[in-house]
């Protein structure tokens, strides 16, 4: 696997409530030791190896914010809605990105995020990663692009749709943005059980046919 010394995250999203007391709302997770999610509180905070930093500021429920996450080779920066909310320093390869998968919004804790399945907890508008570092006043340049789909397409698969799902609405709507593809997958996800279970149904008839 390729490893990754230097990143960008930028992430539109927004949340219609905090997470209970004691639990959390996991938003990224850059490697087994690295995660940044929001607490009870709507504080941003990032994990490393047990060392938690909070920002200052909270996020807003209902409200869409911006998340600028860059890592350098000597630190890690956090914005929220371009103010900087934590900067720490780095001396090591704590937060280098070691696999192909990154996962996003995935509880790996039930016991720390007991909200129920069918329970909107995130809504994404967009997201853009970068395997280089730039700075919050670069943000805006056109450079900028969407994450590769067979990077971030795994995290679809995490959150309970089916590869054949994104795959046919990657076919028919010619996209490989995930924001919009995990909207469409989202709004029309019975239809896909529907049409999964009349497949299945065809397929039986024919054996009993044949």
């Amino acid at each position: 696997n390729e490893e990754w010394l230097e990143y960008t995250f930028i992430l539109n999203i927004s949340i219609p409530y905090w997470p209970i007391i004691n639990e959390k709302l996991t938003l990224i997770k850059l490697n087994s030791n690295v995660e940044i999610y929001i607490i009870d509180n709507g504080k941003i905070c990032l994990e490393n190896n047990e060392n938690i930093y909070k920002s200052n500021s909270t996020v807003n429920l209902n409200e869409y914010f911006d998340l600028f996450i860059t890592v350098q080779e000597k630190f890690i920066q956090i914005y929220l809605n371009n103010n900087l909310e934590i900067d720490i320093k780095i001396n090591d390869d704590q937060f280098n990105i070691k696999s192909n998968r990154i996962d996003l919004f995935k509880e790996t804790d039930l016991r720390k995020n007991t909200t129920n399945e069918n329970t909107l907890r995130i809504s994404l508008k967009s997201i853009t990663y970068l395997n280089r570092s730039i700075s919050i006043d670069d943000r805006n340049s056109p450079i900028l692009t969407i994450p590769p789909f067979l990077i971030l397409g795994s995290n679809l698969l995490a959150m309970g749709y089916k590869k054949s799902w994104i795959k046919s609405v990657v076919k028919t709507y010619k996209t490989s943005n995930i924001a919009i593809i995990h909207k469409i997958l989202y709004e029309q996800k019975e239809e896909f059980i529907k049409r999964d279970i009349e497949n299945h149904r065809k397929r039986y008839l024919k054996i009993l046919t044949s």
